[in-house]
This record gives C-alpha cells, sequence and structure tokens, in this order.
C-alpha cells in the first residue's frame, strides 16, 4: 500500500470507516485505508474483490477490458466506456506496470524521454504524458516519441463529450493520411523604392517602410474575363495558398466608377442611417470594436467610436472641422442569404446602378477562388489620410476602389504570433496590439520578424484587390476623397469546415485552427482563464492553485497537443506559434468581468464545497468533467449562496448514491422502464440512471437563472397539493432575498390531479394568507418585469423515489432548517386551517410526559407504492408497531409510552379503525376529512385515491384537510412515515421534530399489497 496524492474528494477508510483516508490498496486501487491494520483487518472481506477489479484494471490497460460502471463517465449522455478516475490512478503497482511497458524501457533515454519517464516515476502521470506530447511536437525522433505518448495516452487520455466536440471545430477533425503535399506559394514581386512620379507618392506612409518587402503582383484583365486573365488569376486564388494580387482594367461594377463620388451618393443614399466611425481629426485612425464579443472582460477602450447617420450629415460632419473629429462611413449595400438578396433604402437611380454589376463574372471569380456563398458588398467612404488599423477578416475579399486610392500593407495569417493579434475573446478580436505606424520593437519584439515581409498593394480607381481570407491587412486611404466597394465571400468550407477541409491545412485554415483551440479552452475553462492557461502552458506562467483546477489545465492542454500532435509536418508548431502567451500579456482585465461564462477560479475553492461528496466529485466535478458542468459549477458559486448550494450538492450526492446502489449498471436484468422489476432485483436501467449527471448540471444553471430573476411566477404541476408547495417552496428558497416570489395557483377546470375547486379559483389565496409585500410586477420605470417561470421542483431529491431520503441522512436536518426558513417567506396557513389544527390537537387530553407521535398512513394502492424506494407500502399492522416503537423510544418511561397521544394522517378509510382499536381515547384525528379504501378500480384499472381521479372534482376544504394534517405532523414531537410529499412538507415545517421511516422502525413489515404488472414511476432525469 502507498501513501497517495491529494484527492478530489475526502475518501472513507474501507475497514473504519474514517474519512480522509490517507492511502489506498494498491493491487486494485478501488478502496481506501487509514493504514496497514486497517488494511489487514479488511483484507478478509476485500480479497476477492481486489483480485477481479485488478484483473480488469489490467486488461483495461492493455485496451481489451471491461470498464467500471457508474458515474465516471464524461456525461450522461456520452456512450464512451468509463476509464478508471485519472485523479486515481496516481500509484504504486500501476507506475511499475506503465513503465515495464514503455516502448523505450532498457534503452538509451534521450532529454525528452528521461524528463517523461521522471514525470511516471514521481507518479504525475498528466505531466508525463504532457511532456511526451511536447516531445512529440518538437519533431525530435518522432517514432519513439509517438510511441510514448502514445501508450500514456492510451491511460491518461481526455476526449470532450460529442456535444462538445463541435461540428465547427477543426481542433477536432482527423487529418487525411495521404494527403497532397501542399501548394508552393505564388512569388511575389521584390518591392523597390516608388518612382516619383507614382500616383500618391507625396503622401507619406502611414506604417513603417522597413515592414515591407515586396510589391504586390498586379493583371492586367484588359477590359474583360478572358482565359488568359483566369490562367494568371489562379496561380494567387488558388485555395490551397491564396496569395493577395490586384486586377485592372476588370469592370466588374463599372457603372460605381463611373459614377460614384461623393456627391453622387449624396443625392441618391436618402435618409437611411448608416453605419459610421468616428475618431479623432488628428489621428483618423479607425477599427471595429465588438463589445459585444468581450466574454473575456477585457478593458479596452474603442479605437474609433461606432454612431449611424444619414449620408448627407456624414458629409456635413467631415466638412464642418468644429467637433474636431473625422468620420468614415462603412456600412452594408446588398446582404446575401440564401436566394434572398436584400439592399439599403437608395433610391432608384442608386437601386438600378447595383443591377449595373456584372454577376456572371463575380460568379467566376468566385469559381475560381473556390470561394463560399457571397455574403454582402460592404460600402466605405472616407477621406485623405485615414487610415484602419491592422486585421484580417474571415471572409474572401474583392474590393473595388471607385474613388481616390487606397495603400494596403498585408502580411500573411501565419505572422500572426509577430503582431500580436489580440485573444478570440477580446472586443478587438482580429486586430494586432502592434501598431505600424509607430511600432515599438521594446515591448514587441517579434515585430521584428515582420521586417521585409509585408506586402504593399496601392489601388488606384478601378482597381481591385483580392485579399484572401486570414491574411492581415494596414489600409491607409489616400485621394481628397475615398470611395470604395467589396464583396465578401464565406468559405466554401474547404478551409474551415472539418467535413469538407483540405489536407493539409492551408495558411488560413491554421489561422482558424489556432482559433478554435482558444474557443475549445474558453468553453472547458472560462474565456477570462484562456490568457493565463496559456501563460501556463507555453510561457512558464502559475498555474491555477487548486488541485482540482491544475488538474483539469493538464488534461486540457494534453488534449490540445495531442491533436497538434495528429496535423503532418510543421502545422502543429505552426499553431502552438499562434497561441504565443505574449498576446495576452499586459491585457487589462475588467474588475468585474463577466461571470456567466467563465467557469470555475481559485477563489471559489472548490475542493472544500465538495468535501465528503465522493460520488459528485469522482464523477460529476471531477477534473474530467464536461465543459459546461464546468462553467455551470464555477457561475452557481458565484451566484448561488454558498450553504444554499452546498445543500443543493449534497441532495444531488444522495441521488446518486441511491442510484448507484439500485441501478442494474451491467444491463443483465429489467431493461424496460414500463415494467416493474422482479422482487430483489435493480430499480433502475442503467440508461436512465446515466442521465442524472446531465440533469444535476442542468439544475445547476436553472438555480442560477433562479437567482438572477427579480420576479419569480410558479406555475402549478398537475399533480398532489403539497407536490406544488414543494414546487413553491423550492422556488422561493433558491430566488434572491429580494425577488418577488408569485405562487400562480388559479384553476383551468383542466386539472386531473390539482383540481381543488372550479375554474377561475384561486388555491393559493383560499389556504394561505395574502403575500406582503404584494409581488412587484412592474420595474421602477413602469415597465412590467419579465418573469422567470418555474415549472418543477428545481432539488431531485423531492421528486419520485428518491424523496424518501430528504427526511434521512447526515445532512436532512440542515436542509430541513433551511427549507423551514424559506416557508415562513410564503407560506402563512390561512387560520381556518390552523384553528382547525388546534381543536384536533385539544380534542385528546395529553398526560404530563406523554408523547406526541404522528404518523402519516398512505392508502396503498400501485400509484403510492410505485413511489416507494421499496416499490411497496408496509400494511398498517407495521405502521402501528412502528409507532409504538417510537413512542417507547422518545418516552422517559413504559407509562409515558402507554399514555402517548397518537396523530393519525392519512386517506386510508381502512386503517383509522385498526388504529382507534390500537390507540383508542389516544387517537387524534379528523373524521371530516376524505378517505378511501384503494386498491384498482376494476372498470378502468386505475388506483383508486382520494386525489387525482378522473371525475373526481376536489374542493378547497380537500387542499385545506391535507394542510391540516400536515400542520398536525409538524406539531408531534416525531413522527411515523413512509415516503411522500406530506411528511416532507410536515418535517419542513417543523424542522426539529423526529421523522422516522416506518422501515426503520420495523425492518420486517409486509406489504400491504401487491400490484404486479404495473409500471413503476419514471425518473424525472
Amino acid at each position: 500500500m502507498t501513501a497517495a496524492s491529494a484527492p478530489l474528494a475526502a475518501p472513507a477508510c474501507e475497514a473504519c470507516g474514517r474519512r480522509d483516508a490517507p492511502a489506498r490498496c494498491s493491487r486494485c486501487l478501488s478502496v481506501w485505508y487509514c493504514g496497514p491494520d486497517c488494511q489487514r483487518s479488511g483484507w478478509r472481506a476485500h480479497k476477492s474483490i481486489c483480485a477481479r477489479a485488478a484483473a480488469a484494471a489490467d486488461r483495461e490497460a492493455e485496451g481489451q477490458g471491461t470498464h467500471s460502471e457508474g458515474f465516471g463517465t464524461s456525461s450522461a449522455s456520452s456512450s464512451r466506456p468509463r476509464k478508471a478516475p485519472l485523479e486515481g490512478w496516481v500509484e504504486g503497482a500501476a507506475a511499475e506496470k506503465l513503465l515495464a511497458k514503455l516502448p523505450s524501457a532498457g534503452r538509451g533515454k534521450t532529454v525528452g524521454e528521461a524528463s517523461v519517464l521522471a514525470f511516471c516515476q514521481s507518479h504525475a502521470y498528466l505531466d508525463a504524458l504532457g511532456e511526451a506530447l511536447s516531445w512529440q511536437l518538437s519533431g525530435d525522433d518522432p517514432e519513439r516519441s509517438g510511441k510514448l505518448a502514445n501508450k500514456l495516452w492510451e491511460r491518461m487520455g481526455f476526449e470532450p463529450i460529442p456535444p462538445e466536440r463541435h461540428k465547427y471545430s477543426l481542433l477536432h477533425a482527423t487529418p487525411e493520411a495521404s494527403a497532397p503535399a501542399p501548394t508552393p506559394p505564388a512569388k511575389m514581386p521584390p518591392f523597390a523604392a516608388a518612382p516619383s512620379d507614382e500616383p500618391y507618392s507625396e503622401i507619406p506612409r502611414r506604417h513603417a517602410l522597413e515592414f515591407v518587402g515586396h510589391r504586390c503582383p498586379v493583371i492586367d484583365a484588359k477590359g474583360a474575363l478572358s482565359p488568359n486573365t483566369m490562367q494568371e488569376l489562379r496561380k494567387y486564388m488558388d485555395i490551397r495558398n491564396p496569395m493577395p494580387c490586384v486586377i485592372k482594367n476588370l469592370p466588374l461594377f463599372q457603372r460605381s466608377v463611373d459614377s460614384w463620388d461623393v456627391e453622387y451618393l449624396a443625392q441618391h443614399m436618402g435618409d437611411q442611417l448608416y453605419h459610421t466611425f468616428a475618431s479623432s481629426r488628428d489621428e483618423k485612425r479607425f477599427a471595429y470594436f465588438f463589445d459585444e464579443r468581450n466574454e473575456g472582460g477585457y478593458e479596452a477602450p474603442p479605437i474609433a467610436e461606432a454612431c449611424k447617420m444619414t449620408f448627407k450629415e456624414f458629409v456635413q460632419k467631415q466638412r464642418d472641422p468644429k467637433d474636431g473629429r473625422a468620420y468614415y462611413l462603412q456600412t452594408p449595400v446588398l446582404r446575401y442569404e440564401g436566394d434572398q438578396v436584400t439592399c439599403a433604402k437608395f433610391d432608384e437611380r442608386l437601386e438600378a446602378d447595383l443591377h449595373a454589376m456584372d454577376n456572371k463574372m463575380m460568379q467566376q471569380l468566385a469559381e475560381l477562388g473556390s470561394f463560399g456563398p457571397i455574403s454582402r458588398n460592404q460600402l466605405f467612404v472616407s477621406f485623405s489620410d485615414f487610415m484602419t488599423a491592422i486585421h484580417y477578416d474571415q471572409q474572401h475579399n474583392l474590393f473595388l476602389q471607385i474613388r481616390g486610392a487606397k495603400r494596403f500593407l498585408l502580411f500573411d495569417g501565419a505572422l500572426l504570433p509577430a503582431v500580436y493579434a489580440y485573444p478570440s475573446h477580446h472586443p478587438l478580436d482580429r486586430k494586432a496590439r502592434l501598431d505600424l505606424e509607430n511600432p515599438d520593437f521594446e515591448r514587441f519584439s517579434k515585430a521584428r520578424a515582420l521586417k521585409g515581409r509585408g506586402v504593399e498593394a496601392v489601388l488606384e480607381r478601378g482597381d481591385i484587390l483580392f485579399m484572401p481570407m486570414s491574411w492581415f491587412h494596414h489600409v491607409h486611404s489616400v485621394g481628397a476623397e475615398n470611395v470604395s466597394l467589396n464583396w465578401w465571400f464565406y468559405d466554401s468550407g474547404v478551409l474551415f469546415e472539418p467535413s469538407k477541409v483540405l489536407w493539409p491545412l492551408s495558411p488560413p485554415s491554421l489561422v482558424e485552427f489556432s482559433r478554435h483551440v482558444e474557443y475549445f479552452i474558453a468553453e472547458q475553462l472560462g474565456p477570462i482563464n484562456v490568457g493565463r492557461f496559456v501563460a501556463w502552458w507555453l510561457g512558464r506562467g502559475p498555474g491555477a492553485l487548486d488541485s482540482l483546477l491544475l488538474d483539469r489545465w493538464r488534461l486540457m492542454r494534453n488534449y490540445v497537443m495531442q491533436r497538434l500532435a495528429l496535423l503532418p509536418g510543421e502545422a502543429g508548431r505552426s499553431v502552438l506559434a499562434m497561441l504565443d502567451p505574449l498576446r495576452w500579456r499586459d491585457l487589462a482585465i475588467s474588475p468585474a468581468p463577466p461571470k456567466a461564462l467563465q467557469g470555475l477560479q481559485d477563489e471559489h475553492h472548490v475542493q472544500g464545497l465538495l468535501e465528503g461528496l465522493s460520488e459528485l466529485s469522482m464523477g460529476l466535478f471531477r477534473c474530467s468533467m464536461t465543459g459546461q458542468a464546468f462553467r455551470g459549477l464555477g457561475r452557481a458559486i458565484d451566484e448561488i449562496p454558498r450553504e444554499k448550494l452546498r445543500m443543493f450538492l449534497e441532495c444531488s450526492e444522495e441521488l446518486l448514491v441511491l442510484l448507484r446502489d439500485h441501478t442494474d449498471w451491467k444491463g443483465e436484468g429489467e431493461k424496460s422502464e414500463a415494467q416493474v422489476p422482479p422482487k430483489g432485483a435493480f430499480l433502475f436501467n442503467r440508461e436512465e440512471a446515466k442521465r442524472a449527471p446531465l440533469a444535476i448540471s442542468r439544475g445547476l444553471g436553472d438555480l442560477c437563472d433562479l437567482a438572477a430573476a427579480s420576479r419569480v411566477v410558479v406555475t402549478t404541476v398537475d399533480n398532489g397539493f403539497f407536490a406544488n408547495w414543494l414546487q413553491v417552496l423550492d422556488a422561493r428558497l433558491f430566488a434572491g432575498e429580494a425577488a418577488a416570489v408569485e405562487p400562480a395557483w388559479v384553476l383551468t377546470g383542466n386539472e386531473r390531479e390539482f383540481n381543488y375547486g372550479e375554474a377561475g379559483d384561486d388555491v393559493f389565496a383560499g389556504l394561505f394568507e395574502a403575500l406582503t409585500p404584494e409581488p412587484a410586477s412592474a420595474s421602477a420605470t413602469g415597465v412590467c418585469a419579465e418573469p422567470h417561470m418555474v415549472r418543477n421542483r428545481q432539488n431531485l431529491l423531492l421528486v419520485n423515489v428518491f424523496r424518501g431520503r430528504f427526511l434521512q441522512g447526515p445532512w436532512a436536518k440542515s436542509r430541513r432548517r433551511l427549507y423551514s426558513d424559506a416557508a415562513k417567506k410564503i407560506f402563512r396557513p390561512c387560520k381556518a386551517a390552523l384553528t382547525a389544527r388546534d381543536e384536533a390537537l385539544a380534542s385528546v387530553h395529553r398526560a404530563p410526559g406523554a408523547p406526541l407521535i404522528g404518523v402519516h398512513k398512505r392508502v396503498d394502492n400501485p400509484g403510492t407504492a410505485r413511489m416507494q424506494l421499496a416499490q411497496v407500502m408496509p400494511c398498517t399492522a407495521a405502521y402501528i408497531r412502528a409507532v409504538k416503537t417510537l413512542a417507547a423510544r422518545r418516552a422517559g418511561s413504559a407509562a409515558a409510552a402507554e399514555a402517548a397521544v397518537v396523530v393519525l394522517a392519512t386517506d386510508d378509510e381502512g386503517a383509522v379503525a385498526a388504529f382507534r382499536e390500537a390507540f383508542g381515547e389516544r387517537l387524534v384525528f379528523r373524521g371530516e376529512a376524505r378517505r378511501c379504501a384503494g386498491g384498482i378500480d376494476p372498470q378502468s384499472r386505475l388506483p383508486i385515491e382520494v386525489h387525482g381521479q378522473s371525475g373526481n372534482r376536489l374542493t378547497i376544504a380537500d387542499a385545506r384537510d391535507c394542510l391540516i394534517d400536515a400542520l398536525l405532523l409538524a406539531a408531534c414531537d416525531a413522527f411515523v412515515h413512509a415516503d411522500s410529499n406530506v411528511t416532507i412538507a410536515a418535517g419542513i415545517m417543523n424542522p426539529d421534530t423526529e421523522a422516522v421511516q416506518v422501515r426503520d422502525l420495523v425492518p420486517d413489515a409486509q406489504a400491504a399489497g401487491e400490484w404486479p404488472g404495473y409500471r413503476r414511476c419514471r425518473l424525472p432525469i
């Protein structure tokens, strides 16, 4: 037996039950002990289990064995078999077995291999795998490094669940084994100083000349898209390695070149408001700013202010220097969505101009470049010396210069690290941090790699620039007025779409691949953690302090590196370079970043929150949890008071324990939900039980939404009275303290079970005092707040067969008290109910010292029986024995026990006579309440019950009887119960009363009846 590294939850000793057992069995790794003494004392019982578990682990290590079942899978929806928990496989015999099987055993070791084995020997297997993958990515001895990485990956690899392997993401695509060699790029002409007679040569560049190394090639179309022109363009518009080029004398939209100056546009663009950007008249510097995409919580002022104005206002403001600002209009002209084309609100003249576009020529160019569908035409209107900061687009661009001229400086997307591109979750996404006009090489040292790498293009009137997607471009407007129009095209799938992408990946595909890595990390760790994670991974920055979080970071690192290692040639290393941590360095984060999607942080103290919750911490909330669970738990810690969140997790833990112990994980028993399991069989089948973790994870999200709502409306569920009572209570507990919670209990007349009155009756108003203060229906502005609707109970331990555990277990007392505090805020029983309770209790004399014992006896029928975890209702005699046993336990003497007063709350008419006979005048019960005999209706074959019977319309008085029964039970010193909502409510109304399950007092209780052929209730998950 060996000492273990810190587990994710406090394990219990298999022998003595003590928490925080420090070591585990080194043979099977499945149980924990306090030390050698406990292991020896428990060996007899553990011996046979250990042998089977160890054998299964060995088979799994060889890739051919079975896998253990339970909640350790990545998600309930995952069909992948569960591997042994990653956090557990860290010591003893497992390490020695691995080292013996490594392909390098007994050979001379390289530096990389030695580093991997050093991690293995210290049991840091996640780091060992990371080191092996890093060695493989380096390209040093790929055969040996690949074998070593693959061997470790078999045991320690992480795979995201299918819904998180998004179809759009290149990260999860599998490279083709026999991809053709990459196409060499077309050569760019070398740059030479511009002759003095070149147009606009007198206007200084707004980029450093040292960046320029090439001139953009120019193709003269000579007025038509001829075969020769097409042949010339093909080498630049090759989709496998596209390069920019300038096309002259191509009449793609000649009418705009002939007519569209600023005055003409002002006459015909109408009074529509157009997208415009405003900048300082001194700087004339512009760029898009996407504040709605700022999921990373960055502090970043926009480079230019976005505004809207008519075209005439735009021209007037530009010509009037009083406000000190320059204006750049950039607005869509035509939008293309399938077969629909949407035009801006131009006059007839300008619309006629748009019809003069040569769409056939445009389509020929699109086919030549393997473009996807056209996205839109964008109009750009600026003036002399305006500059658009360096950025790249995710669409192919045909850019037509209509008036004036533009000077472009272009860089291949592979130079992304050298321009220090902003992160994908920054509002300046796809733009560069580097200022090409005034480069700071001290701060951005890698920018020196840009020297001599830029491609300069000067676009004059009538010229068209082809800019491939993912090429960085810095744009300088020259000339008194500047008008341009472009055609943006989506990718056809061959660059970005995993199912169509061309292998090996082209430079634009690698840029997109790097973005998909950022998206994946953001989804799995939270956008705010991406920079910190990359700095830890590639920049040796500090990692997470919490051990669970740090292990998760290791898993994400390993997964990304394993995907990069699959890329052929230099591609993986190119993507790594694009993830340079310097891109995130010194970026300011808001003091209050958005929390909804950020995931777990060190300050959340996750280990403390999950302490003692072994099924959750080794099942749902472990380092390999789904991204949804990771973010959901982080959001829940931020938004739900910790005491309430811990209570919800404790209830979820108990639910998982019930499923663990009552599920046919091997699939050997009854599979159909519609059938009752045979006696002694498992209650749940594997597939339905595996949905529980996902239900818990979704439940956390629902609780967060509820906690954030200012107004909550709780609708009725067509179920019994106390099912709805608990639903309202659940909402009140988890809603914010200032939130208005409104029970919507007005009947429609169509209810089958919750039918306490006629259509239009307000059941809540008939049973409880009005809520004070009245629920706020409008905000301070007078606008009605949109309510958050609650249609089900949030706590799964309050529903179905699980509810019997609510009043039991080590955490029962604390959760009853939490719910009791919430109940006092919303449920104040009406005077009639309280009076009826008091009169019933006063009807029987209670001797001094005599205990007051309650009992809730449900009628027996298939419906009530199948809501019990045991699937049967105990007989009446068992209840009477249980009451006597509990009275004796509560009383100070035999005489006091004999004098115990018994409160009977029941809907079983046959039980009344039996309890009268047993307790005589010491029995308290309300004779006016409706009761029935139970069993099955011979005609309808439905269970016979007072509540929930078709055609049996009840009244508010019947609901009041239910409420009075619960109030009576809550007034007792202790009560006996089966699993029911009434007893849960009573236990909440008085959290100090003792609630005891009848079978805990009478283990050999006989069943009241057997109901073969009736299906059990389906799980609400």
